[in-house]
């Protein structure tokens, strides 16, 4: 069990999804390679900077997400729930919903969870705001998804996670312009990687040295 080995590189491939949605940096480079040079190749741009995001699972990376969109001027809401302690305004999701300009998915898999972001919870969304899952792709029933993008009820979604995997890239949303999609990248890293097998390594040594390992599930 490595539980923390890459919090900082999954929060800041949200964050960068935040940005390629927001400045329409992947509409634009798909323009431009089938040869249009045009502001009008993308749908309008809003600053980020004030802009609302709303995250929904605030363990170590929805935590660290939240400290890097602050540095960037960015408001942080959170989903609602008992105990938070969060210094972040609280909302239940469908006000979280309501208020987002984006929405990032940290939360684990559960049957409580799973495919939690809706037709529901999308027709709530506003329909300039966007997804971004980094998370678990059963969180977000992906048919309802691709409805609410074809009917411009949200503007776009970046799907690092799917259900299955790997998705067919030929069906909505994947095959969507409006939809940014990533291999399950998030969590690499070069620094990542060496983090997760050293310490899983080094665990497995505890074991064999008759020691407790540092990260034991109970």
């Amino acid at each position: 069990n490595v539980p923390d080995y890459c919090v900082n590189e999954v929060a800041e491939h949200a964050l960068a999804s935040i940005f390629a949605l927001g400045r329409n940096i992947a509409n634009f480079h798909l323009a431009t390679k089938q040869g249009r040079y045009d502001l009008a190749a993308a749908p309008p741009m809003r600053q980020l900077r004030g802009a609302t995001l709303g995250i929904i699972g605030m363990g170590k990376i929805g935590r660290q997400l939240a400290t890097l969109a602050t540095a960037v001027g960015m408001k942080v809401v959170v989903a609602a729930r008992p105990s938070i302690g969060s210094e972040f305004v609280q909302l239940p999701l469908t006000e979280l919903a309501r208020q987002s300009d984006y929405i990032s998915l940290h939360a684990p898999l559960s049957d409580q969870t799973r495919n939690l972001i809706d037709a529901e919870f999308l027709g709530n969304m506003k329909p300039t705001a966007f997804l971004i899952n980094t998370s678990r792709g059963a969180l977000v029933d992906h048919a309802a998804l691709a409805e609410a993008l074809g009917n411009g009820k949200i503007a776009g979604a970046a799907l690092d996670v799917q259900d299955p995997e790997p998705p067919d890239l030929q069906t909505a949303p994947f095959n969507m312009t409006q939809t940014i999609v990533t291999p399950h990248a998030a969590f690499v890293s070069e620094t990542s990687l060496l983090t997760l097998r050293e310490t899983a390594t080094r665990q497995v040594l505890q074991f064999l040295a008759g020691e407790r390992p540092d990260n034991i599930v109970v």
